[in-house]
């Protein structure tokens, strides 16, 4: 038998029913809500199934991380542009074994552009107890949130 109940305003502990007044909203924001991730989730993928090739800054980038070792990465870190930060995450992802290919470093967007999205639901919720709707657009119609993110810069 399925619950009536969903989380209410006060976070999980408190529980509201669908019969009860908001009940139905609340249900219909997090299917918005979702829908509206799920569309950003989207357009990252999308993007880096069409971003074509790497830029030589790009290049640089991976050729720097792909060296063997974290030392030999720190050492060279000077023939990289940018900061040795990111150098060392990209690094780590291709010694986790996810590649460096074009696609596999670009990755590393999508997967930060997730987090980004799961954190935004994730600070709305526990700050106001609902579906950060009003955020939802941003994550949609930022050119930066789809396009910068996904860069391996």
């Amino acid at each position: 038998m399925q619950s009536n109940l969903t989380p209410g305003r006060d976070g999980p502990q408190r529980m509201v029913s669908r019969d009860e007044p908001g009940g139905l909203r609340r249900h219909l924001d997090v299917c918005v809500g979702l829908l509206v991730a799920l569309a950003a989730i989207a357009l990252r993928v999308v993007y880096v199934r069409h971003a074509g090739a790497l830029w030589r800054d790009e290049i640089d980038s991976v050729n720097v991380a792909s060296l063997p070792s974290l030392g030999d990465v720190l050492a060279h870190r000077h023939l990289d542009s940018f900061p040795v930060a990111w150098v060392t995450l990209l690094h780590g992802w291709i010694a986790a074994g996810f590649g460096s290919t074009d696609e596999a470093v670009r990755a590393i967007g999508i997967v930060i552009g997730i987090a980004t999205i799961a954190t935004i639901w994730w600070s709305g919720w526990r700050l106001t107890g609902r579906v950060p709707l009003d955020a939802a657009p941003d994550t949609l119609r930022q050119p930066h949130g789809v396009k910068d993110i996904i860069q391996v810069r």
